[in-house]
């Protein structure tokens, strides 16, 4: 018996992130929501998106000398409302994109839960039996 409870204590203790693995993961999400958001940059104008990627790679891109020149470009080109018009419906095209494959799934597994062999549609109803 002890030892069932020092290995439930040992798995218990061991699905725990640490904090540097909790960062590394919020980390690994940012980078992977501006990779998507350069993504979408790029459909709508490859020059802005190259922009956004190095304003992103240097924090001082903005407020160094020798980057002045693009980044007044950038601010040009990101201010620019037919740019953002672009993004935004490429923002929503993407987002709803992911909700049509979440329904898919989500219809995909309600299709396999409701199978005759599983749970007869003759028999039960679709949340509750009758």
């Amino acid at each position: 018996m002890a030892f069932l409870y020092s290995t439930l204590t040992i798995l218990a203790l061991s699905a725990c992130a640490t904090p540097e693995q909790i960062a590394a993961q919020q980390e690994r999400e940012r980078r992977a929501q501006q990779e998507l958001g350069l993504r979408l940059a790029a459909q709508c104008d490859q020059e802005t998106a190259d922009l956004m990627r190095r304003q992103a790679e240097n924090p001082a891109f903005l407020t160094a000398k020798e980057t002045q020149k693009d980044a007044e470009r950038y601010r040009e080109k990101i201010s620019n409302p037919l740019f953002q018009s672009c993004y935004q419906l490429a923002w929503n095209n993407y987002l709803n994109q992911t909700r049509l494959q979440q329904a898919e799934d989500w219809a995909w597994r309600q299709q396999m839960y409701d199978d005759d062999w599983l749970f007869p549609r003759w028999r039960c109803g679709r949340f509750h039996c009758r």
